[in-house]
């Protein structure tokens, strides 16, 4: 698997922040030494690339910006093999917080990517973070935004908003 780099306009998220997803980034391998404990690798599970969606958001977010993210969720179309991982992937985000930045990189994942996958579908939340025995710092409920669905086969992208 090579990457892939795309300009995708998702509209607003994060306090009214434009979203742009950037691309699909090739992180590694699920059995790889960054990965192998993220993935859950054990000896005979199958080894898989491993891959994040980039984004961006203009203008960037203050340096001690909290209580609102991401929330993603991710399909793959074939899924990945039940017997070893779920249908519905839970992937981790990094976001760079460099001072005096106009813009801010970020990033969903990793997640798997098994040879073979079509398409992957990327679900977006603006939802409201709280960290254990803290309360939400946002009185703002979660925002459904949409999806970023890639077309592997064709290498197409396109951003489907929740009506």
């Amino acid at each position: 698997m090579i990457g892939m780099g795309f300009d995708l306009d998702c509209g607003e998220a994060l306090g009214g922040r434009r979203l742009v997803a950037t691309g699909i980034r090739v992180d590694g391998t699920s059995d790889d030494r960054i990965h192998a404990d993220y993935s859950e690798h054990t000896d005979g599970k199958p080894v898989h690339a491993m891959v994040s969606l980039t984004y961006r958001l203009t203008p960037a977010l203050p340096e001690a910006y909290g209580g609102r993210d991401l929330y993603a969720t991710v399909r793959l179309d074939p899924p990945a093999d039940p017997a070893y991982w779920d249908e519905v992937l839970l992937p981790g985000a990094e976001r760079d917080a460099t001072p005096g930045a106009t813009v801010t990189e970020a990033a969903i994942g990793p997640f798997i990517l098994p040879e073979g996958t079509e398409k992957v579908t990327v679900h977006l939340v603006d939802a409201v973070v709280t960290t254990t025995g803290q309360q939400a710092t946002s009185g703002e409920p979660d925002r459904d935004l949409g999806e970023v669905v890639v077309d592997l086969r064709v290498g197409t992208v396109r951003w489907q908003p929740t009506r």
